[in-house]
């Protein structure tokens, strides 16, 4: 049995999504299982973007259908599908003037109760998501007074407090420096690793092939590869994002250089 005939996943399949009569994303057909780490990656404009919103079901689909457990996805009432599914795009996330870190975060526990009376306190999964982001410190503070880096990292707990089993993230490291990108991408990891499906934008390269199990790339708004990791080509995958590429061994690892010239 498959995901989408009723196993577990987050299925899409035939999907698409169209504005204004233009399709954005097309004859999507994508799993996402538990306990993986699915890498996105393509150009900008790709669709890689709208791939996401599709699968978090934040788009209607103008045909196919994306089910969560075998489940329409569209059919699950609100709090029920934020206990099972987080997604976060932090570059479209407004900064709420006036509220701490500790309230913020809290927030994303509303699925598991009255989020408008929760301050955060005394939440253990609050508590574990701020320690983990190293935010302890600044739990007491305004949001709005924190740098683009420590709001990303506010929200990076947020997602870790919903504690939810399938999570979509949108270049969730884009403003983190190198340490914090580092630490970030391991907890992401570590999701996959506790048996949560995970899938992930990033434009770098280098950290998707780290990091990820499997790499799905959009080219014009459809998936154009869709393979696990070790089973890539470097040059094909140059050849899609019009890059020279360079692969060599460094601590023990694969790593992936862009090189000038452009695409061979």
């Amino acid at each position: 049995m498959t995901a989408f005939e009723g196993g577990p996943g987050l299925v899409a399949r035939g999907a698409s999504i169209a504005v204004a009569g233009r399709r954005l994303v097309a004859d999507v057909d994508l799993a996402l299982r538990p306990g993986e780490l699915v890498a996105v990656v393509g150009r900008n404009g790709a669709g890689k973007s709208t791939l996401l919103r599709l699968l978090a079901g934040l788009h209607r689909t103008a045909s196919g259908e994306v089910r969560l457990d075998g489940r329409p996805l569209a059919a699950l009432a609100p709090g029920e599908r934020a206990r099972r599914l987080g997604f976060l795009a932090p570059a479209g996330l407004p900064v709420p003037a006036g509220f701490v870190v500790r309230e913020v975060v809290g927030w994303s526990r509303f699925a598991h109760g009255d989020w408008w009376r929760s301050t955060g306190v005394d939440d253990p999964a609050v508590e574990r998501a701020l320690a983990g982001l190293e935010l302890t410190g600044l739990a007491d503070r305004r949001i709005d007074s924190l740098s683009d880096g420590e709001r990303a990292r506010v929200w990076l707990a947020a997602l870790v407090a919903q504690e939810t089993d399938y999570v979509l993230l949108d270049e969730p490291t884009s403003h983190l420096d190198a340490a914090h990108a580092a630490d970030g991408l391991r907890t992401i990891r570590s999701w996959a690793r506790a048996g949560r499906a995970v899938a992930v934008v990033l434009h770098d390269l280098d950290a998707a092939l780290a990091a990820a199990d499997r790499i799905v790339l959009v080219a014009d708004g459809r998936i154009a590869l869709d393979r696990a990791v070790g089973l890539v080509s470097i040059d094909e995958l140059g050849r899609w994002l019009g890059v020279r590429l360079a692969e060599v061994a460094l601590d023990g690892r694969r790593r992936v250089l862009a090189r000038s010239g452009g695409a061979g």
